[in-house]
């Protein structure tokens, strides 16, 4: 039998299995601006991709059991919560022009003299191959960390831990 491969699937012949190469095209993490027309690629995909959701319940005393009885509130966006790694070693250029600065952009008010819907950060859009399910909303957070640098102490080597907050509409306060 030969080795595992991740892109193959077992198929059974006559009797014998064998392993099939799929047609697998690697697709790769992307960050949309919805209100605007640029997005970002990921250089490398995340090692994990959580997603978190939650509700509000409220505690009220009871008498007669030896819990509170609980009563619903509201749900909660859903948050996504991912690394994504940039290495510009090879190109020798700094890694925050190229990749971090575009995703940091992505916080900042699309136009703060500009109309009353536009004094907010875009709404994004993460897609991942298409069959991952596709994420609306806003970046919550980028905390970057930079690990490796040329001699002249340009940055070549980031990973950026994001956050991302569930939005279909929003609006500047």
């Amino acid at each position: 039998m030969a080795p595992w491969d991740p892109d193959a699937k077992l198929q059974a012949v006559n009797g014998f299995h064998r392993y099939e190469k799929r047609d697998v095209t690697f697709q790769r993490v992307i960050v949309i601006n919805l209100d605007g027309s640029n997005y970002i690629t990921a250089q490398y995909n995340p090692k994990e991709y959580g997603i978190d959701k939650s509700a509000e319940w409220t505690e009220t005393a009871n008498s007669k059991g030896n819990g509170p009885e609980l009563g619903f509130g509201s749900t909660k966006a859903r948050t996504v919560s991912l690394e994504l790694f940039f290495d510009t070693y090879e190109l020798g250029v700094d890694v925050h022009a190229k990749y971090v600065k575009h995703l940091i952009a992505l916080m900042d008010v699309i136009n703060v003299d500009g109309k009353e819907d536009q004094k907010r950060p875009p709404r994004i859009q993460l897609e991942w191959g298409g069959k991952f399910p596709s994420f609306i909303g806003v970046v919550a957070s980028v905390s970057t960390k930079y690990t490796m640098f040329l001699p002249d102490g340009t940055a070549v080597r980031a990973t950026c831990a994001c956050k991302f907050t569930e939005a279909t509409r929003i609006k500047a306060k």
